[in-house]
């Protein structure tokens, strides 16, 4: 019977163990992914702090955004640029989302090209399109998102397919989409 309880007692040190190895391996890769995702939503803000302010009044005006979806554009246009850690918009009208928030190998440091490679990425990686869809999801009204796609094809099935869909439309296109599905009352 102490034979059998060493045995045991063995096999659940030997357990524990690998599981602070594998917790340990798990972690250090995982930061290497958080140091990258950090790093690229660091130069995206970086690019839009250098670019100069395009005033909220005129891209509402050259999005020609209606009156009736004003307040929640200018929802979507505050958050957003808070998002991005920027005080005044620097969005512009006809750019697609993509182009500012995907950031190529070439803009990161050779330090961390292993890294890089390691999480199998290739030309970019895209940020902040997951955070961008949490807003919307969160103050907007699902029965609007329905109908938003009547009068298209088949809707996004899942987060990633949205997170796609949003990043590739332009910025206007991206406010006469959403806007209507926010629920001024949930702001």
């Amino acid at each position: 019977m102490g034979h059998n309880m060493l045995n045991t007692l063995a096999i659940t040190i030997i357990f524990v163990l690998v599981v602070v190895l594998v917790t340990c391996i798990a972690n250090a890769c995982n930061r290497k992914s958080r140091v990258l995702l950090q790093t690229a939503k660091a130069v995206v803000r970086e690019k839009l702090t250098k670019r100069g302010e395009y005033p909220v009044e005129q891209l509402l005006i050259d999005c020609n955004i209606p009156e009736n979806y004003r307040s929640e554009s200018l929802f979507l246009i505050k958050r957003i640029g808070e998002l991005l850690g920027q005080t005044k918009n620097k969005l512009l009208p006809d750019e697609l989302l993509s182009t500012i928030l995907r950031v190529k190998k070439i803009e990161f440091s050779p330090s961390q090209y292993n890294a890089w490679e390691k999480e199998g990425l290739l030309e970019y990686i895209e940020v902040f399109g997951d955070d961008i869809l949490a807003i919307v999801e969160k103050y907007s009204v699902p029965k609007k998102w329905e109908s938003a796609w009547e009068c298209k094809n088949a809707p996004p099935k899942n987060d990633d397919e949205w997170i796609d869909f949003i990043l590739s439309i332009e910025f206007c296109k991206f406010l006469h989409f959403f806007a209507p599905m926010i629920d001024i009352e949930r702001i």
